[in-house]
């Protein structure tokens, strides 16, 4: 027996192609009514992606998110679904059931049922970030979204040594070749072998012949008739083409290896394109020729696009694990009133360097969020320079170093993105690693064309590509953190003093009359109540009956590090963080009594202090260094 259709009813605007439609029925069949309440950003899987509101016969209703795309497309998320999500993530919205491909179409769906039956309302992180407070946004990073994705990180990390960054991040960039197809050429023109095997033995310019094989199909335009192609799975390495236009396309599928020859004109080089690119957004009095730039502040800046090249050949320790793939803002959903979070869109689900996500969301925030509270602070996308410095030494120095005026929001997410990452980076605090990643996600943001359609462009770009120029500047020479973060710290010694001023008047004009009866902190951590002779007695006799414990310089550490312990508790997400430290630091504090206070342990040891005070401070809102001082 065949269900009944649902109606759809569309409040989109502009509504949904006749396809999506056609999806909506198969997949709500036997529903009476869909109503497609929202479309969100879909990334870079380039589906369709859709908030809609399936109403059964008994008029039980459950909100959902859908995601309408090609077929093939469609399997290939299910795959990576199955593969590297179902079961290991918590705060997801699960797909249900299978994907459904109507017959007769190219298309297919699937979709997720999200928790709290539409008790709630639910919009997307980006879409949160811009009312929510500060408190609000860093519950749902921290205690939500990263909770959830440190479990899978953490459960399905691996190390990988040597990890070459063009291998794991070459798909961000723009392709390497952009190939003209043709069926024929002139016997004068020279035509070059374009393989797998062969494309580390010569450099392929623009206006070259190529014939080429040997690659995998990894997208297909249906529309354009174009493929995307890249090394074969069996290769360790990244080398991705487009040709066009292709005969016969609905021939090929994805992961297919093509070994019939393609023969073409290189019409464009990745170089081609991110000039290109970077040429429709910059100021035409910068030379994107040079080896330097030039802000209009006077900071003179490393030119990404030639430094490109060398940092992809990068190669370090890193650690790896199932991510989502393509964490922007549009794929996390969030419960208003609650603050729960849902991912969807797991296309990109796979294994990779377990940075990603992380650096994928703060890319997102510097071009989506960003642009929008530059407009009304009215700074210029050139303010990122300032912005970064001093986002880099917050990360050294906690709570000392101010955000730039006007962008406290997107400062204080980007901090909390960071810390995130900390735990992650192979080397404790070694940021290298993490802004090799973020210089290729954000000069790789110049690709995406929907970033020029945007209310804010070219705001958008502009912030990408001098945001890459900053981090390369950061990989190349650290600004001097102790200036900025001591400008913080002289405010706050101003702020002191004025406050003890403030302390002694008022001691000076209090008066006191009768006995004092109350509570009298001693110091010595009881309490001891004034005029009360069993309290006396009972601090003296302890005193005198108990043999003190042995104290020295570092006691104050030992007893500081079991109190933050107990704060923490057991349950949080960052308790095993703190005992890691804890080790280190008792540890370090051993060998020093033991063999003497080097001073490579001293600078071991402060080190180790920075991470407990930024812990210790995130966590129970306290520095690790007062509940030291509170012990003596």
């Amino acid at each position: 027996m065949s269900l009944n259709k649902p109606k759809i009813t569309d409040r989109t605007q502009p509504q949904a192609p006749t396809y999506v439609r056609t999806v909506l029925t198969s997949l709500f069949a036997g529903y009476r009514e869909v109503i497609v309440k929202s479309e969100f950003q879909s990334g870079l899987s380039r589906g369709r992606v859709y908030l809609v509101r399936p109403i059964k016969a008994d008029g039980a209703t459950l909100p959902a998110v859908v995601k309408i795309d090609r077929a093939q497309r469609i399997q290939r998320e299910w795959n990576a679904y199955i593969d590297s999500i179902q079961n290991r993530l918590p705060y997801v919205a699960e797909i249900r059931d299978k994907p459904v491909y109507p017959p007769g179409t190219a298309w297919g769906g699937i979709w997720y049922p999200l928790v709290g039956a539409g008790t709630f309302d639910i919009e997307s992180l980006l879409q949160y970030c811009e009312h929510a407070s500060l408190d609000d946004i860093r519950h749902v990073l921290e205690a939500r979204l990263f909770k959830s994705l440190n479990t899978l990180w953490q459960q399905t990390r691996e190390t990988l040594p040597e990890m070459h960054l063009q291998t794991q991040y070459d798909s961000f960039l723009p392709v390497n070749l952009v190939i003209d197809l043709t069926e024929t050429i002139s016997e004068s023109q020279q035509l070059r072998w374009l393989h797998p095997d062969n494309i580390n033995d010569y450099c392929f310019e623009a206006s070259e012949y190529v014939q080429l094989s040997g690659f995998r199909v990894v997208n297909i335009d249906y529309k354009t008739q174009r493929l995307s192609l890249d090394m074969p799975s069996s290769k360790n390495a990244a080398y991705r083409i487009h040709v066009s236009p292709v005969p016969d396309i609905q021939t090929y599928t994805l992961d297919e290896v093509v070994h019939q020859p393609f023969m073409g004109l290189i019409r464009k080089t990745r170089q081609d394109l991110l000039y290109e690119q970077a040429t429709a957004v910059i100021d035409p009095s910068v030379d994107l020729t040079a080896a330097t730039l030039s802000l209009p502040d006077g900071a003179v800046l490393p030119n990404p696009l030639q430094q490109l090249p060398t940092l992809l050949n990068q190669m370090f320790d890193a650690h790896t694990a199932f991510i989502h793939g393509d964490l922007h803002l549009q794929n996390v959903l969030v419960e208003r009133e609650n603050r729960n979070t849902f991912l969807i869109d797991f296309a990109h689900a796979r294994r990779d360097h377990v940075l990603r996500d992380l650096i994928h969301l703060e890319t997102a925030v510097v071009t989506q969020l960003l642009p929008d509270i530059l407009t009304q602070t009215q700074y210029s996308p050139a303010i990122i320079h300032t912005f970064y410095e001093r986002l880099h030494c917050a990360l050294q120095h906690p709570g000392k170093v101010k955000p730039t005026p006007g962008l406290e929001k997107p400062f204080a997410i980007l901090e909390t993105i960071r810390k995130a990452a900390r735990p992650h980076l192979f080397h404790t605090d070694d940021w290298n690693e993490y802004y090799y990643g973020l210089f290729i996600y954000l000069l790789g943001s110049l690709k995406f064309s929907s970033l020029d359609k945007l209310p804010t462009a070219p705001y958008p770009k502009q912030l990408a590509f001098w945001g890459a120029s900053v981090t390369l500047k950061l990989l190349e020479t650290p600004p001097a953190c102790a200036k900025l973060a001591g400008e913080q710290i002289k405010d706050k010694e101003i702020k002191m003093q004025e406050d003890e001023k403030d302390s002694q008047r008022n001691q000076t004009e209090t008066h006191f009359h009768g006995t004092v009866t109350g509570p009298i902190h001693t110091g010595s951590g009881n309490i001891n109540i004034s005029g009360s002779r069993e309290s006396r007695d009972t601090v003296s006799g302890s005193e005198s009956e108990t043999k003190p414990r042995y104290r020295d310089t570092f006691s104050a550490y030992e007893d500081g590090l079991q109190q933050l312990l107990v704060q923490i508790g057991q349950n949080h997400l960052r308790y095993l963080e703190a005992l890691g430290n804890q080790n280190r630091l008792l540890d370090n504090i051993n060998r020093a009594r033991r063999f003497g206070d080097t001073g490579q342990r001293k600078a071991d040891r402060a080190e180790i202090i920075e991470q407990l005070n930024e812990l210790s401070l995130s966590v129970v809102g306290t520095s690790f260094n007062e509940i030291c001082q509170g012990t003596n």
